[in-house]
């Protein structure tokens, strides 16, 4: 009798079943109807539809110490059977958070370690029967054998015994479950609660993550993953955290340079607003509300579906979610015509830290005023955002020139800085600086990008005044629809429809670092060939200069928490990605980074030396004790002269420091 015992593990096959192997060791001869009549009656899932886990026969769970398992493995099977059972859409389920952080529900935990003792029981009648089996043949063989089986079934038990006994509930899962269950007076809390152990876990996570550095296997990941589907799980979930003890994190988007919504050093649940998406436009009203969880791409759908004159002044990149980036200021092509999104904003919903819901007029100005620029991660979580939209004109005029400093890029750039500020307020542009690597000495390339809220002819007319050393030529512009002007910013080809700006889907998600500069006084020209220099020797370095002027001039600082308007001719970010995921290959873009910002140190704005919250940068600072005088290290360069008002509105509101993350605004400290 061959008495070699095998294991068995459990993988995902091609099919979408699951192929199950199984740590209990038995004969070689062993079928599947064996197995079926074997110690356990565990679960399975079907990745079909993976928010519901199956009872099935032929599963044993896998949360066995790997290393033992594979030294088991090795020494007593070789060659592993496996088979794969597809699980049938009327077996019996329950919900998945049953069964998570390498927990069990109560019930099945019971079952299996009654389940273990009646193997115990079983194991003791197979050795009983064996042995009177070696006593009537007198075999010695045989006794080798029967030893050759117990070992390997008292090992699996003990495995088995093992595995359950640190099987316990997660207690922090179990109270946040019992917690939002009675906040939200239902018990489905469990479908918008995902523990790393359902099988929606790691796409929910990654699906709005677009820094790749911080998506890495060691990278901290939420306990918890929270979905809320209506504002009152919203409430419940910043209940709940503090009764289990944990930090909220509150992502919209997820562009987040630094992952400040989506990673911490501590242990934290995260709320996920992607399911609170929703955008309401009112065409006669000439406003919309939007939720915190749409993106631009879906606001600016939404608001195209109802008018072709009408127009919202937000970021150019469509996945970027629309809570963070409206709370941080909001900034567009059309900032010079009429100002950030945040000007636009009349009222709002947000989550306190007691959990209540206020809207505009329940939460007082002094709050309304910070949720405008200072952020949403420190005050509370934003729901939703009634805003103004804006005419735009049924046609408008894009244009792309590029010129490299071997001809006349210096002097185009030169030129650019001082009337990107000053021209026509209907005229937004962009100068690209990038370096230009595709010959043997490096070189940089100078681009100006436009929009212009009027016909070609206007927009040449106007630049051959303002700009004769840019050349624009009518053969250079474009005259579309502003919708389309939208698809041509976001990088679409030609043609496109508008539906493209619904494709929430986060693909080829590349490792980024941004820094950010505002610079008030022309840059010389000594002082952009020695830029060149430096960026030549920095060659993963490009810049991005946003033009300012016009409608940012005419609001004061202190109107909105976004402190950045009067007397700033452009801002700067320093941009660079890159793809291999070495170490090696990060700290050496991170490093070329911090050499050309530090260049740039003497020709932009100083005391402080300002930056823009959404490019959000750690090398400014961050905080470790959230004191007043740790937060200015960052909290000045974000808001300058405003800072200390948003410290007393986060002093009052949240004093216990709720709302917080690695460069949020501190309460002062009693």
């Amino acid at each position: 009798m061959n008495t070699k015992a095998r294991f068995f593990f459990p993988s995902l096959n091609n099919k979408g079943s699951l192929s199950l192997y199984f740590p209990l060791l038995l004969p070689p001869s062993s079928s599947p109807s064996t197995l079926s009549r074997s110690l356990f009656l565990p679960y399975s899932y079907n990745p079909c539809h993976p928010h519901y886990l199956g009872f099935d026969p032929y599963f044993f769970p896998s949360s066995i110490f790997p290393p033992v398992i594979l030294l088991l493995r090795l020494i007593f099977m070789p060659t592993p059977i496996s088979f794969s059972i597809p699980i049938p859409p009327a077996s019996f389920s329950i919900p998945v958070h049953l069964i998570s952080h390498f927990h069990l529900n109560s019930l099945l935990y019971f079952r299996f370690r009654l389940l273990t003792v009646t193997g115990v029981f079983r194991l003791g009648f197979l050795v009983r029967r064996l042995w009177r089996q070696n006593r009537v043949d007198n075999s010695e063989k045989r006794a080798d054998e029967v030893i050759g089986m117990a070992i390997p079934i008292v090992f699996s038990l003990l495995l088995f015994s093992f595995s359950f006994s640190s099987a316990a509930p997660d207690p922090a899962y179990q109270t946040l479950l019992q917690c939002m269950s009675q906040s939200i007076g239902s018990p489905n809390a469990s479908s918008i609660i995902i523990p790393p152990t359902n099988p929606n876990y790691t796409s929910v996570l990654d699906a709005r993550i677009h820094n790749a550095r911080f998506n890495r296997s060691s990278t901290p990941k939420p306990a918890i993953i929270i979905t809320p589907m209506d504002p009152t799980h919203v409430s419940a979930a910043v209940i709940c955290s503090q009764k289990v003890g944990f930090q909220l994190k509150t992502r919209s988007g997820g562009h987040d340079y630094e992952g400040f919504s989506y990673v911490s050093d501590k242990p934290f649940f995260m709320l996920d607003m992607v399911n609170l998406r929703s955008v309401a436009v009112d065409v006669k009203d000439e406003s919309a509300w939007v939720q915190a969880g749409a993106t631009l791409g879906e606001l600016y759908h939404a608001v195209w579906e109802k008018s072709s004159v009408h127009g919202f002044p937000a970021g150019v990149c469509p996945t970027v979610g629309a809570g963070g980036h409206i709370a941080s200021g909001g900034y567009g092509t059309m900032i010079r015509k009429h100002g950030m999104s945040i000007d636009h904003v009349v009222d709002a919903n947000i989550v306190d830290a007691s959990g209540k819901i206020l809207d505009r007029k329940a939460m007082g100005e002094d709050l309304f005023w910070a949720i405008r620029g200072g952020g949403g991660g420190s005050f509370g979580v934003i729901i939703s955002y009634k805003i103004k939209l804006v005419h735009v004109p049924e046609k408008v005029t894009v244009f792309r020139v590029q010129q490299s400093i071997a001809d006349k890029g210096t002097d185009v750039a030169f030129k650019w800085q001082t009337v990107a500020a000053t021209t026509d307020s209907n005229l937004f542009t962009r100068m690209l600086l990038q370096p230009d690597t595709s010959k043997e000495v490096t070189s940089v390339r100078v681009t100006v990008m436009g929009l212009f809220l009027g016909d070609a002819d206007g927009v040449v007319a106007l630049l051959a005044k303002d700009f004769p050393e840019l050349g624009l030529k009518k053969e250079n512009c474009t005259e579309m629809s502003w919708i389309d002007s939208v698809l041509w910013w976001a990088n679409f080809d030609p043609g496109m429809p508008p539906k493209v700006l619904l494709d929430r889907n986060n693909q080829n998600t590349k490792f980024v670092k941004r820094k950010s500069d505002y610079v008030q006084t022309p840059i010389p020209i000594s002082g952009l060939e020695s830029l060149w220099k430096t960026m030549a020797e920095n060659p993963k370095v490009g810049l991005t200069c946003n033009s300012y002027g016009g409608k940012m001039n005419e609001i004061k600082p202190e109107e909105t928490a976004f402190a950045h308007r009067a007397g700033n001719l452009y801002k700067i970010q320093y941009s660079l990605n890159w793809n291999d995921p070495a170490n090696e290959a990060e700290e050496s873009h991170l490093k070329q980074a911090r050499v050309v910002h530090e260049f740039m140190t003497e020709f932009v704005s100083k005391n402080p030396r300002r930056a823009f919250l959404n490019y959000r940068d750690v090398d400014i600072g961050t905080a470790k004790t959230w004191s007043y005088e740790e937060g200015k290290s960052y909290g000045l360069s974000y808001y300058d002269g405003n800072y200390d008002r948003l410290v007393d509105v986060k002093t009052k509101f949240d004093p216990t420091n709720v709302f917080r993350n690695e460069q949020s605004i501190p309460p002062r400290s009693k």
